[in-house]
């Protein structure tokens, strides 16, 4: 889970070291959009809309000279205020070359992030979906075990991590739960031992002693 989680910042900047080329590409990635993810909470089709070419600009880079299409840069033409300009509103990366998208990014109309999807295996399939409120980060839903289906989900405050739950079976069923402190340091480990959905006990994170059931921290939602 921590290499999972780890993965976002890397990704991330991946994919703003590659906004600096300006060499344009010839290819396209049109039709390589990857599958959606099974169990997201969030649906995508308005958000994917705005990576639409008709009515936008379109800006399209070939980082390695090969003729294809690395990174395709989407752009809006927004009011605000009584004045028109410019905004970008999509950005499509491909990583490894191989010609098809691997990160999606969308922007609101105030150029602020709405919502990035991520493949992280090159498979055609979205394995991360990372959700923003007003610029920051709120939630993140992985496909840790890459069959599809969103097994662990991440909350953040303030842009750091809250809480992590999971399911680690692939029953339908939360059956881990991490509980972090405003730093963003784990602090306890609850377990469903039962197969019920519900958290049977808590464990310290430093020493793996089992706990009382803790009270919400403040600024912490209710858990499971």
């Amino acid at each position: 889970m921590t290499t999972m989680r780890r993965y976002f910042p890397v990704v991330l900047a991946v994919t703003l070291a590659a906004c600096g080329a300006d060499k344009k590409g010839k290819g396209t990635m049109e039709g390589t959009t990857p599958a959606g993810l099974e169990g997201a909470t969030q649906d995508v089709s308005e958000d994917r809309s705005r990576c639409e070419g008709e009515g936008h600009r379109v800006e399209n880079t070939d980082l390695n000279n090969d003729g294809v299409v690395d990174v395709r840069n989407v752009y809006a033409m927004v009011t605000k205020h009584g004045n028109e300009h410019e905004v970008l509103v999509c950005k499509e990366t491909d990583l490894n070359f191989d010609g098809k998208k691997d990160i999606i990014r969308y922007f609101s109309d105030e150029g602020r992030p709405l919502r990035q999807e991520v493949d992280l295996d090159f498979d055609g399939g979205i394995d991360v979906i990372t959700y923003f409120e007003d610029g920051k980060i709120v939630r993140s839903e992985y496909d840790t075990n890459f069959d599809g289906k969103v097994d662990m989900w991440n909350y953040y405050q303030d842009g750091k991590i809250l809480r992590s739950e999971r399911d680690r079976n692939g029953d339908g069923k939360l059956d881990e739960w991490e509980h972090f402190d405003k730093e963003g340091n784990l602090l306890r480990i609850g377990y469903d031992t039962d197969g019920d959905g519900k958290v049977d006990h808590w464990e310290r994170a430093d020493t793996g002693e089992v706990i009382e059931e803790p009270e919400e921290e403040p600024g912490e939602e209710p858990g499971e």
